[in-house]
């Protein structure tokens, strides 16, 4: 147990004294890096879509009754 807490604090410390990052992103980077999110989400999406896409079409594709137009090619059944 006191262990644990003498880990605890000395990460805490770590991790609270850190100073800041005297770093550069410049543009270049900032829009690949916006570009790699915005491909991983709208591949997610996308994903989605095409798994809930064919079964949503096969149910609309049931409710329409098919219609023939009159000037189509399509044989009419024999009439009795």
């Amino acid at each position: 147990m006191r262990t644990r807490v003498k880990v605890s604090i000395a990460l805490a410390s770590v991790v609270l004294s850190a100073g800041p990052a005297a770093a550069y992103i410049g543009p270049g980077i900032a829009s690949g890096a916006l570009g790699a999110v915005l491909g991983v989400i709208g591949g997610v999406f996308l994903a989605i879509f095409a798994v809930l896409y064919y079964p949503i079409k096969r149910v609309l594709r049931r409710r329409r009754p098919h219609v023939v137009p009159e000037d189509s090619d399509e044989e009419e059944p024999p009439q009795k």
